[in-house]
């Protein structure tokens, strides 16, 4: 019997050794585990510009009238910018009495004119046609006095514009738009009617056009 209880007390002893050092092994294994950074969840993504800095092309079709700009053009700056992205196209001619220089790729934009100096640069744009340019507030050629009064309440007090002619004009800042009547200043009224559109940037509208 005396044997039996010491080889018992041995097997109850070895199981408590064997069994301490698992659980040291295990407590030891966990945290390393924990230690061990964990892989970043975040995909680098690879150097250069984002879907969302990407620029849409100019619309040929936006001809929205409006001080210093027609649609994506504006006054003031290189025309070749427009030609590149498509907006105007150059027209072949050999004088002045052969058409526009520069016209709109767009048939939304029929009765537009552009005007550039000797650097290329736009100094003018001219709407003649009722057609379908309409100014930002919804005036067209063809509108009349009134009209223009009750859509730019800030627009100037009439004033000559030549040959007989009036002009009204809206500023804002350096950007402007004028509206020429066909009536002198002192028989204009209420019912006359916008004859011509002028945008400019840095210098107001002179409203006149060399004909041929």
């Amino acid at each position: 019997m005396t044997v039996n209880r010491r080889i018992a007390a041995a097997l109850v002893g070895l199981s408590i050794v064997i069994g301490g050092g698992l659980g040291y092994a295990i407590q030891q294994s966990s945290s390393s585990a924990s230690a061990s950074p964990s892989p970043s969840s975040t995909t680098p993504t690879p150097d250069g510009p984002s879907a969302d800095d990407t620029t849409e092309a100019p619309d040929p079709d936006d001809v929205t009238i409006r001080p210093g700009a027609i649609g994506a053009v504006e006054g003031g700056q290189p025309v070749e910018q427009y030609v590149t992205s498509g907006v105007l196209v150059r027209n072949q001619r050999e004088n002045v009495c052969d058409g526009p220089e520069l016209s709109w790729a767009s048939d939304q934009a029929r009765g537009i004119d552009v005007l550039t100096n000797q650097s290329d640069t736009i100094v003018s744009m001219g709407v003649r046609s009722p057609a379908l340019a309409t100014t930002s507030e919804g005036i067209r050629v063809g509108f009349t006095y009134a009209e223009v009064k009750a859509a730019y309440p800030t627009a100037s007090e009439p004033e000559a514009a030549g040959y007989g002619q009036t002009g009204v004009f809206v500023r804002e800042g350096d950007a402007w738009l004028g509206f020429l009547f066909d009536e002198a200043p002192d028989v204009l009224d209420d019912s006359s009617d916008v004859s011509f559109m002028e945008v400019t940037r840095g210098s107001q509208p002179s409203l006149m056009r060399d004909g041929c």
